[in-house]
């Protein structure tokens, strides 16, 4: 396993909240019913005047763009979604990222049953990872869905997997944009009420208010809260979560419409611990924290600085590193918010604007006791404490106009964030002199002592875009279009502190990654009703983003020469991506061929150096890296109510070139991509009859190199869930009790879930995976009205 500084600057990396072939999959569950509430729109088709309206002429043209069918068609990109339908099938308090992990070429890994550990989860699409990819909140950018919005306040969530469209804001679209949009507060007066219990003392209780349209102006508002909680299935330790979300709905007059949102939420979260191979066919899979033993934690931290009266647990003399094997403890703690306007005029019956004007902020406390540093006081523990402190704030505003058979867009988004990072250590008790730090509250100033580093960013990006939708004839669609970018990121040292660091000068200054075209071409063709063909090309491109000391980034670089080295010689990542597919829809059958290649450029890899035991973490440009692969669907529904989908993905990304590190070359050219699945197959049967709902799933995932050049594979595993709802027909005072059953993990399959939160090794074995979690029950009461 990793050393210590590793440890440390991974986990702050890793998790400090950074900036995370869809198909036919999406919809087919709820072929009609997922979007109608609020549609999705899309950027490709050209509306035309209602002549009758002529006393209004603005209000009668709309230009939005069209709705994306049950198969994406229409879309001159392959965009899927998924609604309130499929949101049901998921226990409530379910990471909003989980839920994805039914579309095809998305894989979605957790230890946690509901996905609420930070630190324990990732998702990839098509081989990239969450952070490579665009994410937004009704348009706004934000990486983590969870730590903002309620998963009951959830209109409907559309992704694009091969890119996002040029009007994303995003400085690291590579491949594809996750879109969520949040729930329209209803027009009537009404309110919801749930209750959720589940193995290892999980709960979720959610409560939620609607206003209704209040007065002639049509106001309407909501406002929730949602607590959530579970304990671990190994260890002692819990995760908690809550989130507050408030939306309000303002028409302005017949012409023009507000709409503003705001968020909240905490969570804290005792982490799965860190397994490699040598642990796992050592120990076995329940291996933990040693909280809430500080005795044995104690014991364990002299052995491994080899002072009198230490010892391990049985068994961990075996391990090649018994000492990096179990801490104390490593919990996380997040704050985040989020408020937005949008304002939305009907200029003219051609001419539509949309402005929006947002703020972020987040606090997170990444922490862990460290054995391998003695506290003033004279215990063996040190807790460390990583604090990423971080403010965002910026628009977005595009014009849209209607010109014959073209609908023009262009637009511009700012973002200025400011970042603030530093480590702060703090003492734990000499044995049997007091109680161990509870590290899931503040930490007491009493037992603070020092800080080695403290670093300030200050981002800048300005991305503006044009796109023309055209429609020659009616079965044709052509969509082209441009995006470029100016991103300048600044760094300045607030302290350091040279014992620790090793500098006397911590690196630091302005780095710039501009762009200035960014193309985008789609076109569909609709062969009938029926049928229709599409092809989709476009470049992307991903900037740096900020890190804490040595944390695998230009301005965490260790000293001066390596961050030369890597502002001079590696460049951000770019990618070409093709997507050429076609699509069938009509009431009783549903499917999708969707073939991709991508043409990586200056691929960036975090990678592990050295022994399993004394390991450090360094930014390689891996070169070029190709991609190529097919996702397929089928839904078929036999009879009404019945919807049966089977989906296959098949995904080949190898990397081009031998790479050289640390003095030594090795043999990557050829080599599969890390922490990515060649075959993924999924099925998934819903039978809706009258008021009762039932669901079951079986999911494939096949095995995923550890290692660079793939001699560390883990194996692949199959996941089986499986639900059913009742709504009980007759009101119980003003409103209706539904009442849902779900089981996770129904087989109780062991199976390896996260790779590479720490890294990936060039060769060999690492301490860089979590065990997926085993079978869990819940059960479920709704009260709407």
């Amino acid at each position: 396993m990793a050393s210590l500084a590793t440890k440390n600057r991974l986990r702050a990396v890793r998790k400090l909240g950074l900036v995370p072939a869809v198909s036919l999959f999406a919809l087919s569950l709820a072929p009609s019913a997922a979007l109608a509430a609020d549609p999705v729109k899309n950027t490709n088709s050209v509306s035309t005047p209602d002549k009758k309206k002529k006393k209004n002429p603005r209000k009668a043209v709309p230009l939005t763009a069209e709705s994306i069918s049950v198969v994406g068609m229409g879309s001159t990109r392959q965009v899927q979604a998924l609604g309130k339908e499929q949101f049901s099938t998921y226990v409530a308090g379910t990471n909003p990222m989980k839920m994805l992990n039914q579309l095809p070429g998305v894989t979605f890994m957790s230890s946690d049953p509901l996905g609420i550990d930070i630190w324990s989860w990732d998702l990839y699409i098509r081989g990239f990872e969450v952070g490579e990819l665009a994410s937004t909140i009704d348009g706004i950018p934000a990486m983590d869905v969870q730590n903002f919005v309620s998963q009951s306040n959830l209109g409907h969530v559309s992704v694009s997997q091969g890119a996002g469209g040029v009007d994303v804001p995003s400085v690291t679209n590579l491949g594809g944009h996750i879109g969520w949009s949040t729930d329209t507060p209803k027009d009537r007066y009404g309110g919801t009420i749930s209750q959720t219990f589940g193995s290892y003392a999980a709960y979720d209780t959610f409560v939620r208010f609607d206003s209704g349209q209040i007065g002639k102006h049509g106001t309407k508002f909501f406002v929730s809260y949602d607590r959530a909680s579970e304990g671990q299935w190994v260890g002692g330790g819990s995760e908690f979560r809550e989130v507050v979300n408030a939306k309000l709905d303002q028409p302005i007059d017949e012409h023009s419409h507000l709409k503003a949102f705001f968020a909240w939420a905490y969570n804290s979260s005792d982490p799965y611990p860190d397994l490699s191979m040598n642990i796992l066919n050592t120990l076995g899979q329940r291996i933990t924290y040693y909280k809430p033993n500080y005795a044995a934690a104690y014991r364990a931290a002299l052995a491994a600085q080899g002072l009198p009266g230490g010892s391990y647990p049985a068994g961990y003399d075996l391990l090649q590193d018994p000492a990096d094997a179990s801490y104390y403890d490593g919990p996380n703690r997040f704050s985040n918010y989020m408020a937005y306007v949008k304002y939305n005029n009907q200029l003219t019956n051609r001419l539509n604007l949309d402005a929006s004007f947002y703020g972020l902020g987040r606090a997170h406390h990444g922490l862990w006791a460290t054995p391998y540093m003695d506290a003033p006081n004279g215990s063996p523990l040190t807790e460390q404490d990583f604090v990423n402190m971080g403010q965002e704030g910026g628009l977005t505003a595009s014009f849209k106009y209607r010109l014959a058979k073209h609908l023009i867009e262009g637009g511009v988004w700012y973002d200025h964030t400011n970042d603030d990072y530093t480590k702060r250590y703090y003492e734990e008790p000499v044995l049997g002199e007091g109680a161990p730090l509870n590290s899931l509250n503040p930490l007491p100033s009493s037992a603070y002592y020092g800080s080695p580093y403290n670093i300030g960013y200050h981002f800048d990006t300005l991305q503006i875009h044009l796109q023309d939708t055209y429609k020659p004839v009616r079965n044709l669609t052509i969509n082209a279009g441009f995006r470029s970018i100016i991103y300048s990121g600044t760094s300045h040292i607030i302290e350091n502190d040279p014992s620790y660091t090793g500098q006397s000068s911590l690196p630091h200054g302005t780095l710039h990654y501009n762009s200035a075209f960014l193309p985008q071409v789609g076109i569909t063709y609709r062969i009938d009703h029926n049928n229709e063909l599409f092809f989709d090309f476009s470049k992307n491109m991903s900037v740096f983003g900020p890190g804490s000391y040595n944390s695998s980034s230009p301005w965490g670089a260790a000293d001066w020469a390596t961050f030369n080295y890597i502002r001079n010689n590696i460049q951000p990542e770019s990618d070409y991506v093709y997507e050429v597919g076609y699509r069938y829809s009509s009431p009783w059958v549903r499917g999708l061929v969707d073939l991709y290649h991508t043409d990586y450029r200056n691929r960036v890899g975090s990678i592990t150096v050295g022994s399993i035991v004394d390991s450090e973490s360094v930014l390689a440009n891996l070169g070029s890296v190709q991609m190529y692969g097919v996702d397929t669907s089928l839904t078929v529904t036999p009879v009404t109510g019945l919807d049966i989908t089977n989906s296959f993905s098949y995904n080949s990304s190898k990397y081009d070139n031998d790479v050289t590190t640390d003095g030594v070359t090795y043999a990557l050219k050829g080599k599969s991509e890390v922490n990515y699945p060649h075959y993924m197959y999924k099925s998934t049967a819903l039978y809706t009859w009258k008021e009762i709902s039932a669901n079951i799933s079986a999911a494939y995932t096949s095995a995923r190199p550890l290692s660079y050049v793939n001699d560390v594979i883990v194996p692949g595993y199959w996941l089986v869930n499986t639900g059913a709802s009742y709504r009980v027909p007759k009101k119980i005072g003003p409103g209706h009790l539904t009442i849902s059953f779900t089981v996770y993990n129904l087989l109780n399959d062991k199976y390896i879930g996260q790779l590479g939160e720490n890294g990936n090794p060039m060769s060999g074995d690492y301490q860089s995976f979590n065990m997926g979690a085993p079978r869990t029950f819940y059960g479920s009461l709704s009260y709407h009205f």
